[in-house]
């Protein structure tokens, strides 16, 4: 039968073994926390890049159709305008003065203003996917900037600090438990 010097001493060396595994236990914890949080916010960076860019392409996508619908908009007015000419000179109107000319001049004046339309519809929604990809690019940075490594520092420091005071305790438990039964 071992003596109660060797019972205090296998007890308090189980409590720092239990006190050193439960601090490296916190440790490991924390760094995996750490890895993981890195791996979301590196997740979220790459989803937001992602956005930006076909935002991107979606602007440059809407600044070309505009452009081309534009085009094919001035062509079909030019068609317009010239049919309207070739009624009116078949009709033996004058198209120097009065009616026609008037006429013209209004087809001309709306023809322009829906050219102006739709321009101003196109470069409104090319505006809106810049500022979308602007927005998403600020978001891209806060997830790449998400991540703070002092917060791993600062759990891996206080995991130590409760080992070593668990540690502590055991052992001046033991020597207490010791000098009670010595007595």
């Amino acid at each position: 039968m071992a003596d109660p010097l060797t019972w205090a001493i296998l007890g308090t060396t189980m409590s720092v073994i239990g006190a050193v595994g439960g601090t490296t236990a916190g440790i490991f914890g924390s760094v995996q926390n750490q890895r993981q949080m890195e791996a979301n916010a590196k997740a979220q960076e790459q989803m937001f890049e992602y956005n930006r860019r076909q935002e991107l392409i979606e602007a440059n996508n809407v600044e070309k159709e505009t452009q081309a619908a534009d085009i094919r908009q001035r062509e079909e007015q030019a068609r317009l305008r010239a049919s309207q000419r070739a009624l009116y000179a078949k009709s033996g109107a004058s198209m120097t003065a009065g009616s026609p000319l008037a006429v013209l001049g209004e087809t001309a004046a709306t023809q322009q203003i829906e050219s102006s339309d739709l321009r101003r519809q196109g470069a409104t929604e090319y505006n809106r996917r810049i500022s979308a990809a602007n927005s998403y690019a600020y978001q891209a940075q806060i997830a790449r900037k998400s991540v703070n490594r002092n917060s791993m520092w600062t759990s891996i420091g206080s995991s130590l600090a409760e080992g070593i005071g668990n540690a502590g305790a055991s052992i001046i438990s033991g020597v207490s438990g010791y000098n009670q039964l010595k007595k």
